[in-house]
């Protein structure tokens, strides 16, 4: 090999290694490309869920109104930005919290009861009271529960103690499970009063205000208001901001005004946790309840008015049979 072809070839080989050596000096001194993860606190979005089957709102749009609705008002109590979910079904709902999509949420009371790992954090108010009464709601002119024994029932998803939730909240033990039959189970109580007015069913229940032109026939004792929860870890600091600004925030809905500070040993919720967890009881057939709007009927007599009744002479005080008086009445 000759002297040229050596300098060649040696000149090829330094000029190599100075391009390597250039390109990764460049490498080097350029900045590194941001890691992918989490936003700081400050700028993560809160996400609050609206979860409540018992609350009745005209449609899926007015649901996710409401949602953001209750978002904006924590949004300017936070000073960050927060997320508004409205849910119509468990199913999805319990996704988006296993996923976790979801921080904090406004459920029914029963959802909560029911399920673990959820903290209170708030509870909905109307007039101040974290309770009232839910109507049984009939349709067909029905003006008694006396007179429904057999027709087929709705409610909102009160979940797996639905019978329960009748049977020993509602009635409080004076209908049993078996006392009505059930129609094809339905998300929410609007779905529920559809059914009812369609026909396709004959008694449902709902809050006061929300029967669409149904008949009431029976007012329940104080049911606890949804609740306002934290459903997954998140920060102590953004948890405790939270709770402070969702006491006292008005949100209100056919149901409520909006939310006050929770107390898990008020009087209706002692009363739902208790129900929900004891069997379900009460008579199979005929119940003895009084109607809030319509009396049952009269009781019949085998007596013939055109007969006057014979005169009974009072016996003597010796002979005289003591009769304890009438057990009062349950209600």
């Amino acid at each position: 090999m000759n002297d040229r072809r050596r300098f060649l070839i040696r000149g090829i080989g330094l000029s190599a290694l100075l391009l390597a050596f250039a390109d990764s000096t460049a490498h080097a001194q350029s900045p590194a490309a941001p890691a992918s993860g989490p936003e700081p606190a400050a700028g993560t979005a809160v996400a609050v869920g609206v979860y409540m089957p018992s609350v009745y709102f005209p449609d899926s749009l007015s649901r996710a109104r409401y949602a953001e609705t209750l978002a904006r008002g924590l949004e300017s109590a936070l000073g960050q930005p927060v997320r508004g979910r409205a849910f119509g079904a468990a199913g999805e709902f319990q996704a988006q919290v296993a996923a976790g999509a979801v921080d904090f949420a406004a459920v029914d009371a029963a959802y909560a009861l029911q399920h673990g790992g959820l903290e209170p954090l708030a509870q909905a108010q109307s007039g101040g009271n974290p309770a009232r009464p839910l109507i049984v709601l009939a349709g067909g002119g029905a003006g008694s529960v006396s007179a429904l024994a057999g027709q087929p029932i709705v409610l909102f998803d009160v979940g797996a103690n639905e019978d329960r939730f009748l049977s020993n909240f509602i009635f409080q033990g004076q209908v049993g499970p078996d006392y009505f039959k059930r129609a094809k189970p339905v998300r929410d109580a609007q779905a529920a009063l559809s059914v009812v007015q369609l026909g396709k069913a004959r008694v449902t229940i709902g809050y006061e205000g929300s029967g669409g032109g149904l008949s009431p026939v029976f007012t329940s004792r104080a049911a606890p208001l949804p609740v306002f929860v934290r459903v997954r870890a998140v920060d102590p600091a953004v948890a405790a901001a939270v709770k402070k600004a969702i006491v006292g925030l008005a949100a209100p809905t056919e149901a409520y005004d909006g939310f006050g500070p929770y107390n898990g040993g008020s009087a209706a919720l002692t009363a739902l946790r208790s129900a929900l967890g004891s069997p379900p009881g009460g008579a199979t057939t005929e119940p003895v309840l009084a109607s809030p709007v319509g009396n049952l009927p009269p009781p019949t007599s085998h007596l013939d008015p055109a007969v006057p009744p014979a005169l009974v002479q009072e016996p003597p005080a010796a002979d005289a049979v003591f009769v304890p008086p009438a057990p009062a009445d349950a209600f």
